[in-house]
């Protein structure tokens, strides 16, 4: 135990002189670097030399001294506080500053995590330590290495994709980032957060307070009764900000315990919708389940800090937080994912890596996309924000036309979003899935308002391979998935809430929100 934590402490003081050497080599030209950089290393810079003034006692004793400081380094590190023009989307204004401490961020937070299970080994945790915040190593068991196994079973079957790869790895490089920031997510992009038409806050259009914190603005909203706990995954390239919200007096431990992992869509922040997701909270406790909420941000978005490249990447991430849940005692039975719009493909994919490691983890798609090319396909076919088609048949057969070849490029730079593909590999029983569709008699009435963000041709269900496996599995009519949202023009039907989606068709008899309840609460 003793040679243990020597050791510990050894990497400990070896980190601590990395990360002062990396400062002084970035700081030595401070004039070219931006404001919002500067004030992350100057931040970095003090609580460094704040820990290092606070020496651990001779006998290697970790005082609660100490362990506080250290806690200062990783909020210097992770959640930094930034001039108020930079403070909406730090891991935009800090992606190269981050990228440079990143791997060293890593072995802070697993020096961290050891040496507490090691301090909680011999003594009971101070509850001055006990923090609104914790840190932990992104987990990579089985549920991520799935995806190495798969890639390594096509290749040694079929050795010519690996040329293939290389063409992919070179696009990617080339391309992917590209690709990412313009149609897969292009909130990496802050310039989209400040469009006011997004509603996910105020500060984006007008600025932030000086004092102005996320975790802080959204507990003074919760209301009595719900707890919020706010953690971060990190790994070498990525640092994943998560919050988990949760009744008050709830155990984690127990195994009825319903957890629901949300996997956001595009430009969507938990902060802004707090009101929507205590309303989805009430409704599955009202089925007598008892339920926490755990939300996650994508690297590179708000405050979780990482740059993906490609798709795979906000699934390997997905993967890491559903791992780290299981890994504080929930049961695969009880977890279930939640994915809207670009979540509804992480979220399928995810659930797809689960199943194929024998963990039966339940998936809810809400409004997502069938694959890359058929979103491309539809925006290009349509007036953008109006849902209605191009009037010109010429031009429409032109864009179908080129298909192919949009297909043949998202492969090519690794941006593909097969949900389609994968939804069809999962169990019958294992997920559910709704679409926002007018039937036509309800269209004809003109007071609906479909969804214009999702196109018809590129829903989940529309795909020709999708009607098959529905037909296969005797999985009913598609209709009974489709729902429209009444009489409110001024709704946005991609983002509405559950509570106002209604059945387009009469053998569907419960609003979104109810079925979304009962099938978080139905037992395995």
């Amino acid at each position: 135990m003793k040679q243990r934590k020597k050791e510990l402490l050894d990497q400990y003081a070896q980190a601590l002189s990395q990360l002062k050497k990396r400062l002084d080599k970035i700081t030595a030209n401070i004039d070219h670097l931006d404001l919002a950089a500067k004030a992350y290393f100057e931040q970095l810079r003090l609580a460094l030399n704040n820990l290092q003034e606070q020496a651990i006692d001779k006998r290697g004793q970790l005082t609660n001294n100490w362990l506080l400081r250290y806690d200062q380094l990783m909020a210097s590190l992770l959640r930094p506080t930034l001039p108020s023009e930079f403070r909406g989307s730090p891991a935009y204004y800090l992606r190269d500053a981050y990228a440079k401490l990143a791997d060293l961020s890593y072995k802070f937070v697993d020096i961290r995590q050891k040496l507490l299970a090691q301090l909680t080994e011999n003594r009971p945790l101070n509850t001055s330590l006990s923090q609104t915040v914790d840190y932990f190593v992104a987990p990579r068991g089985e549920l991520v290495l799935s995806l190495w196994g798969n890639w390594l079973r096509r290749r040694l079957v079929l050795p010519v994709i690996v040329c293939w790869d290389a063409v992919r790895r070179v696009g990617n490089y080339l391309l992917g980032g590209f690709f990412m920031r313009s149609t897969i997510l292009p909130a990496l992009g802050v310039k989209d957060w400040r469009s006011a038409s997004l509603k996910n806050h105020d500060g984006f259009e007008n600025g932030f307070d000086e004092q102005f914190d996320w975790d802080d603005n959204l507990a003074k909203q919760l209301p009595e009764g719900i707890v919020m706990r706010c953690f971060h995954l990190v790994d070498e390239a990525n640092a994943v900000a998560c919050m988990e919200l949760a009744p008050e007096g709830v155990n984690p431990d127990d195994p009825e315990l319903k957890t629901v992992i949300y996997f956001l869509g595009n430009h969507n922040i938990c902060y802004a919708s707090l009101s929507v997701y205590l309303d989805d909270m009430i409704s599955v406790s009202r089925e007598g389940a008892p339920c926490r909420f755990v939300f996650w941000h994508y690297p590179g978005v708000l405050n979780s800090f990482g740059f993906p490249r490609k798709p795979a990447d906000l699934v390997r991430s997905g993967l890491a937080v559903v791992e780290h849940v299981l890994g504080q005692g929930s049961t695969p039975d009880n977890l279930i994912l939640k994915g809207h719009s670009l979540g509804g493909y992480v979220a399928t994919h995810v659930a797809y890596c689960c199943h194929h490691m024998n963990v039966w983890v339940r998936l809810w798609n809400d409004r997502s996309f069938s694959d890359a090319p058929e979103y491309i396909t539809a925006c290009a076919v349509t007036r953008w924000g109006s849902g209605y088609r191009l009037r010109n048949f010429f031009v429409r057969m032109i864009v179908y036309a080129a298909y192919p070849l949009m297909w043949l490029v998202t492969r090519a730079v690794q941006c593909e979003a097969p949900s389609c593909y994968f939804f069809t590999r999962l169990k019958k029983d294992c997920a559910d899935y709704i679409v926002v569709r007018s039937a036509p008699e309800v269209r004809a009435q003109g007071k609906v308002l479909d969804d214009t963000i999702i196109q018809d041709s590129a829903s989940l269900d529309k795909s020709w391979w999708f009607r098959v496996y529905a037909w296969w599995r005797s999985d009913g009519s598609a209709q009974e998935h489709h729902y429209y949202t009444p009489t409110r023009l001024e709704e946005d039907a991609h983002q509405a809430p559950l509570k106002i989606l209604l059945p387009s068709f009469r053998a569907t008899k419960e609003n979104a929100q109810r079925r979304f309840a009962r099938f978080v609460a139905r037992r395995s």
